[in-house]
């Protein structure tokens, strides 16, 4: 397990610097993990971040899917499954490859749940990359986390890789990102 500490991009018209890291540098890296076939979910469709095209390209075509419990419409995009992903029984077990959930986390009323239904779907050694708003973005206790929190609330996935960001000197971390996966019955 690494722990990478941000050390800083230039903010592009409002966005945030995480949120140009995440952009530019790890959805990227994250999508090359991923071969032709693969099952992707895209959890929580926005208008502004469709990352299909580091799945699907000329080099590679995966099976993304995308799932909100909103139902979209107007310039939110109807996604492939409407449900929340803190209850979406109707996904078989172990059927995505990887599962990717940015800026959803604040969302949610019951993060455990969401957890542990990202591990029910994810297959075997399928990886996810989950976004969470730190206690410098949020001050509410319950919409954020601190990085030492990280092991606890990401059970029961196995933590390969956090980027902790920080866009201003000497407060709490904006944003952590975790690279994880769902470990292999023995």
């Amino acid at each position: 397990m690494k722990l990478r500490p941000f050390m800083g991009y230039t903010s592009m018209d409002g966005v945030s610097e995480g949120r140009v890291f995440l952009n530019r540098e790890l959805v990227p890296r994250f999508a090359n993990r991923f071969k032709d076939g693969d099952k992707i979910l895209f959890v929580g469709c926005h208008p502004y971040w469709d990352y299909s095209p580091f799945f699907n390209n000329p080099g590679k075509l995966c099976n993304y899917r995308t799932l909100d419990k909103h139902p979209g419409g107007g310039n939110q995009p109807v996604p492939d499954f409407n449900l929340s992903i803190e209850d979406c029984h109707t996904i078989e077990d172990n059927w995505f490859d990887g599962i990717i959930m940015i800026g959803v986390y604040e969302y949610l009323d019951h993060p455990e749940k969401a957890f542990s239904e990202i591990n029910r779907i994810l297959k075997p050694d399928g990886k996810a990359l989950i976004s969470v708003p730190g206690k410098g973005y949020y001050t509410d206790e319950n919409r954020s986390i601190n990085p030492w929190e990280v092991w606890e609330k990401f059970c029961p996935l196995i933590i390969l890789e956090v980027y902790v960001i920080y866009e201003k000197d000497n407060q709490p971390p904006t944003s952590i990102s975790v690279i994880a996966k769902k470990g292999v019955a023995k």
